[in-house]
């Protein structure tokens, strides 16, 4: 340190001072920094008007070249005699402060003092000359850390000529940083404040070159890559870019040019990292931020319903399924797994949704596909016959009733009735027929069945019995007359039989009474009982031969002989009747129907269900002949004890008949007896029918009334009647009744 001397100032004096601090803190044995105003910096500073702006800004003369301390304050008071700056006297050197007017403040560079570790002695030399006021003043002062002044220590007025020293004691560890500040006003031009040897005395403090730090920071960038979120977006911190950018100094801050990043930047983007230090000196680099999106889409479903159309053909689209599927980036396809139905469809079908979305994100969902198929089947109806022989009732093919066709398929026919009894001969039923498919649609149309053939329970056979050319029955409802033509039947052996036959299953005890209303003479027509079909079998028969007598045939033993005997009978005598009761089988002969007279009788071991029926035959081999029967009735029309004999296949079982029902007398002339069997229960209707289909009374008989019901039908028209009985299960069966005139 140089020794400066002025006349008036006492330089020594300060530097005692210093020395006397220094001797009582052991730790600080020099001054780490100081500064002191050296030859040639005279004149450094602000001289006169030039400098009557209120900044430094506006100083034209301003030189503190070589002077760490920088100068503030308002200069709009000085003249040109004002000065502050360095001077020079006598060879010493300090800064003077001459009529300022304002204060003007010396501020230190930016000092270290983070690794001082004693308490922190600072200060300077001040002296002054002329007469100063006590708003005349210089003032010591020390910011920490960047935190206001604080003042050390101060003089005002007149001080003192001599130098006096003024500053203070910080301790270690107050802060990392320190500022001095020196602050003087004078306002007379004979005013003059002095000072110099600004000194810290601890080796720990040092200017902080950072301070001033001009040198820009090293930026190094790195590349990196960012996931897009959910939303869309995704955010970045300039630190995942830098990659260990450095600075001499420190760096105070890191910048990135673009931070937020969103779809529309998915790939790569070029990013410029700026990199500032604390004195804002910065540099700049680049890196590629690799933007991805791997957020798939929310793909969204709804269930759709699909229409079959007149072909068996429905589609649906992605987009009908589609129920508001989003992505944040946007959608780019949306694809069905299945988008044509058939009827082999129709239900619900699981369906997958596939999206997808700008950057090839998918994901799916899935829907039910409700197919449906509401056309109805198209229906053409036909009209049909039945021909009854033997059967009781004949089951319906809808097939042959009309015909159906569907966009998907027919899987069902159905009619209704299903089936046709055998008293509807002689009608025509009108038939419902329904056609169905796989979803239960359906049409319907009516077919009219047309009802032919022999009544309930009579049947022909091709041949008849063993005749050569075979015979043919037919039957008239009105007239309810049979007609039987044979065709080479003839009978010249007496064990064989050769005859046209209309056959009726008999069991048990009953009788067969026929008019033969016409007959194609020479021949031979009438009724029989016999054992079986068979040409040899037991039989009792009766025929009428268009003269005036009654054929009686006898065959008592199977394939036995079987010779006619004649009963002589009036002219006209046509009406024929054959009684049987057990094994005793007694004839009957009447030209009116109403006086009968007895024939004969004779015993024939037969079995217990029988064959009753029309019969005809020629007299020769070649012949062919026709016989008509009218006035039929078989009595009763089977057995109580044994049954109808089997209905034939096909016969609805709900309509099947029960055991033992019965009308007779039958034909009946006003009054008949109508017999249940208990299998028909308690519950039973009965219910009589014209042959128009009307209802002519209705029965419902009381178990108290035994198996046997009266069916009072005076007063009724003579004709044809149906007895229609029905029980509480639904099951059912029809009887005809012959109604005459009493």
């Amino acid at each position: 340190m140089k020794k400066k001397h002025v006349p008036i100032l006492c330089n020594h004096v300060f530097r005692r001072l210093l020395f006397v601090i220094a001797l009582a803190i052991p730790a600080l044995v020099q001054a780490q920094y100081f500064e002191d105003f050296e030859v040639g910096q005279n004149n450094k500073g602000l001289i006169g008007a030039s400098c009557s702006g209120s900044g430094i800004e506006t100083c034209d003369n301003l030189d503190l070249s070589g002077v760490n301390w920088t100068l503030t304050g308002d200069f709009s008071g000085f003249d040109g005699n004002d000065y502050a700056g360095v001077v020079d006297l006598f060879g010493l050197h300090f800064f003077r402060i001459n009529d300022t007017e304002n204060e003007i403040c010396w501020t230190s560079p930016v000092l270290d003092m983070s690794e001082a570790v004693a308490p922190i002695v600072f200060g300077c030399l001040v002296s002054e000359t002329g007469n100063l006021e006590n708003s005349d003043y210089i003032r010591m002062e020390y910011s920490i850390d960047g935190g206001p002044f604080v003042t050390a220590d101060s003089r005002s007025g007149n001080f003192g000529a001599l130098a006096q020293g003024i500053g203070g004691i910080i301790p270690a560890g107050s802060g990392n940083k320190l500022v001095l500040r020196l602050c003087a006003k004078t306002d007379s031009d004979s005013e003059n404040i002095y000072f110099d040897n600004v000194t810290i005395l601890n080796p720990n403090v040092h200017v902080d070159d950072c301070a001033t730090d001009e040198e820009s920071p090293e930026a190094v960038c790195q590349n990196v890559t960012v996931q897009l979120d959910e939303e869309g977006d995704a955010e970045i911190a300039a630190e995942a870019v830098d990659n260990g950018s450095t600075d001499n100094c420190e760096i105070a801050g890191l910048e990135l040019s673009q931070s937020g990043f969103s779809c529309e930047d998915v790939g790569e983007v070029t990013v410029t990292l700026t990199v500032t230090d604390a004195n804002e000196n910065s540099s700049t680099c680049t890196g590629t931020v690799t933007v991805e999106d791997n957020a798939a889409p929310s793909a969204q479903c709804q269930n759709v319903t699909v229409q079959l159309d007149e072909n068996g053909e429905g589609n649906t689209t992605a987009e009908d399924v589609d129920n508001e599927s989003s992505d944040a980036c946007g959608i780019a396809s949306i694809e069905l797994s299945q988008t044509e139905f058939g009827c082999e469809e129709v239900g619900s079908v699981t369906v997958t949704l596939t999206v997808t979305d700008v950057n090839e994100n998918s994901s799916t969902c899935t829907a039910t596909v409700s197919v449906q198929d509401n056309i109805d089947p198209g229906i053409t109806c036909n009209n049909f016959t039945v021909t009854f022989n033997g059967e009781y009732g004949i089951e319906l093919d809808p097939d042959d009733l009309a015909t159906a066709s569907d966009n998907c398929s027919v899987v069902a026919l159905e009619s209704d009735p299903d089936h046709i009894n055998c008293y509807e001969v002689g009608n025509v039923v009108p038939v419902t027929v329904t056609a169905y498919d796989p979803s239960e649609n359906s049409s319907s149309c009516t077919s009219y069945v047309t009802v032919e053939g022999l009544p309930c329970g009579w049947m022909q056979m091709p041949n008849g019995i063993a005749c050569t050319e075979g015979n043919e029955a037919d039957y008239d409802v009105p007239s309810e007359t049979f007609s039987l033509t044979a065709s080479g039947c003839y009978t010249p052996s007496a064990t064989n039989d050769e005859s046209g036959f209309i056959k009726f299953s008999l069991c048990g005890d009953g009788s067969i009474t026929a008019r033969i209303a016409s007959l194609t003479l020479p021949a031979y027509a009438g009724i029989v009982m016999r054992e079986s079909d068979a040409a040899g079998a037991k039989k009792v028969a009766m025929t009428y031969q268009g003269a005036g007598s009654i054929g009686r045939y006898v065959r008592y033993t199977t394939n036995g002989a079987s010779y006619p005997s004649y009963i002589p009978a009036a002219p006209g005598t046509t009406w024929l009747r054959i009684v049987r009761t057990g094994n005793t089988f007694q004839g009957y002969r009447s030209s009116n129907g109403i006086t009968w007279l007895y024939s004969f009788t004779v015993n024939v071991n037969m079995a217990e269900c029988i064959q009753i029926g029309l019969i005809a035959w020629g007299t020769n081999s070649l012949a062919t002949i026709t016989a008509t029967f009218d006035h039929v009735v078989i009595d009763p029309p089977y057995s109580q004890q044994n049954g109808r004999p089997a209905a034939g296949a096909g016969v609805n079982p709900q309509t099947e008949t029960l055991e033992a029902a019965a009308i007779w007398p039958n034909p009946a002339a006003g009054e008949a007896t109508l017999s249940l069997d208990a299998a028909w229960g308690e519950h039973v209707t009965v219910t009589v029918l014209d042959e128009l289909g009307r209802q002519v009374k209705t029965i419902r008989p009381d178990s108290s009334d035994g198996p046997q019901l009266n069916l009072d039908l005076n007063g009724e028209a003579p004709g044809l009647y149906f007895v229609r009985i029905r029980n509480e299960e639904g099951r059912q069966t029809t009887l005809r009744l012959i109604l005459t005139r009493p």
